[in-house]
């Protein structure tokens, strides 16, 4: 787990460096590896949103925020319930 969240992390610095060099696919490959790999960087997905892209692609990265949002929610609600008990 937390070897996937370093990985993730070290994606998501390469993938605004290649924002930066303005080579949007690598950048594009590397956020969604990192997302991939940990569906906590919400950055990662973020940044997805931002690039330019068709309405299917639009879709596509408001379906992963919302995937996002979701687990999320869950995580808070099971530690409210945690808090409970």
């Amino acid at each position: 787990q937390q070897e996937s969240s370093y990985r993730s992390s070290h994606l998501y610095n390469k993938g605004m460096y290649s924002l930066e060099q303005n080579d949007i696919e690598q950048a594009r490959a590397c956020f969604q590896e990192s997302f991939s790999l940990d569906s906590d960087n919400v950055d990662a997905v973020i940044e997805l949103y931002r690039l330019p892209g068709d309405n299917d692609y639009r879709q596509d990265v408001q379906e992963k925020i919302k995937l996002a949002f979701d687990a999320a929610n869950t995580n808070v609600e099971q530690f409210e319930a945690t808090l409970r008990n």
